[in-house]
């Protein structure tokens, strides 16, 4: 059986982390984006999903990096960082309009 090389150890800061092979690369880096933003935010995933209208699936598998999010999602989340209280009130304003 092939090894895969690691090319992207773990954040040892973060216990959620893992080491990640360069096929894999890509999309643990955003799911270590995402799941940096939860933190900063402090949030826990279920949390974050229901503030932002992201199914809590979706969340798990882009932050553990099975998934990349889709470039709209991508671009949702860009915002989120950005604006993180604006994003949400929007997000809540949609769900009565």
């Amino acid at each position: 059986m092939k090894r895969k090389s690691i090319i992207l150890k773990a954040d040892p800061s973060d216990q959620e982390d893992r080491p990640v092979s360069a096929e894999g690369l890509e999309k643990a880096l955003e799911g270590r984006r995402i799941r940096q933003l939860r933190a900063r935010l402090n949030l826990s995933q279920a949390d974050f999903a229901a503030r932002y209208g992201i199914p809590l699936a979706n969340i798990r598998q882009y932050e553990i990096g099975r998934t990349m999010p889709p470039p709209a999602v991508r671009a949702y989340i860009a915002v989120i960082a950005q604006e993180p209280e604006i994003t949400a009130n929007a997000y809540r304003k949609s769900l009565v309009a």
